[in-house]
């Protein structure tokens, strides 16, 4: 099946969506951190995402978006330094990069929606797609190595497989006609 994803739709849906779910997957794991291994993961899927976003010139991603992503790397291997410690300082310490990488991803979220509507840029264009679909390749591939570690991500990663939802739209259209 073709899944019609518009560029302004998948930059909406990575700024929306996607990074809020990683950030709301790491926040779960506030208390504890995560492991060494799952960290490593994280870090080279963020690194591939930086590069996606540097191998588009001509996207909408770079140059706004492509340093807020390399600060959100940096902020999210400071959140993990600690490992897995579970005393206070290390849960204040997590819960303060949290905030870091909220912040961060609100940046990026002003700026990919600066030139645009609140669903996406207008003048989005292929090169924004692709690095969407980058983006959101590497968030699967964490999301098949460590389910149990990202389940709120697993299920960013389903909507966008999907793609736009046309239900919404045959919906409303069926409650106008009935109204009149």
């Amino acid at each position: 099946m073709q899944v019609n994803r518009t560029p302004s739709w998948s930059i909406y849906h990575v700024r929306a969506i996607g990074l809020p779910r990683l950030i709301n997957d790491l926040d779960r794991h506030e208390a504890t951190g995560i492991p060494e291994k799952t960290c490593a993961d994280v870090k080279a899927s963020l690194k591939a995402i930086i590069d996606a976003t540097e191998a588009a010139p001509a996207s909408f991603w770079s140059p706004c978006v492509t340093s807020d992503l390399h600060q959100f790397r940096e902020v999210y291997a400071k959140w993990n330094d600690r490992l897995q410690g579970a005393d206070l300082v290390d849960r204040i310490h997590r819960r303060d990069r949290i905030d870091e990488l909220r912040a961060l991803r609100s940046k990026m979220r002003r700026s990919l929606a600066a030139s645009g509507t609140s669903k996406g840029p207008l003048l989005a264009t292929d090169a924004d797609k692709k690095v969407a679909d980058a983006f959101y390749g590497e968030l699967a591939n964490l999301v098949k190595k460590h389910p149990v570690m990202f389940p709120g991500l697993a299920h960013g990663v389903a909507a966008y497989t999907r793609g736009p939802s046309t239900q919404v739209r045959k919906n409303r259209k069926l409650k106008f006609d009935m109204a009149h």
